[in-house]
């Protein structure tokens, strides 16, 4: 299922508290290709890198229950999957330190346990 394609603004994550100030904004594809299209000083090329970095991926791996109850283990979600985007926010958290938020609630993802 693909993602209705929207703008997000990214964010620094930080651990302490609240997210930073914005670092600039995306748009998303209906397969969740990225395409900055506003950035703050300082921030234009690594939010490119990270667009590059994602949108070379033809599937993305998330975190998933492993082989017994105390484990974590990892699935690959394509780019056609129900899920895209959820497995799409966690792995730009987990690999590039930056969330993508939205004011517009109906395309948040859905909530998933952390794992």
């Amino acid at each position: 299922m693909p993602i209705e394609p929207h703008r997000r603004v990214v964010y620094r994550l930080n651990l302490d508290a609240e997210p930073d100030a914005p670092m600039g904004a995306v748009e998303l594809d209906a397969e969740g290709r990225l395409l900055v299209v506003d950035a703050e000083p300082g921030c234009l090329e690594y939010l490119d890198d990270m667009a590059a970095a994602m949108n070379a991926r033809e599937t993305l791996v998330r975190k998933a229950p492993g082989a017994d109850r105390s484990a974590i283990g990892f699935e690959e979600v394509p780019r056609d999957a129900p899920d895209l985007l959820d497995a799409l926010i966690e792995a730009i958290e987990r690999y590039h330190g930056v969330t993508l938020i939205t004011d517009d609630p109906k395309l948040e993802p859905s909530t998933y346990a952390d794992l």
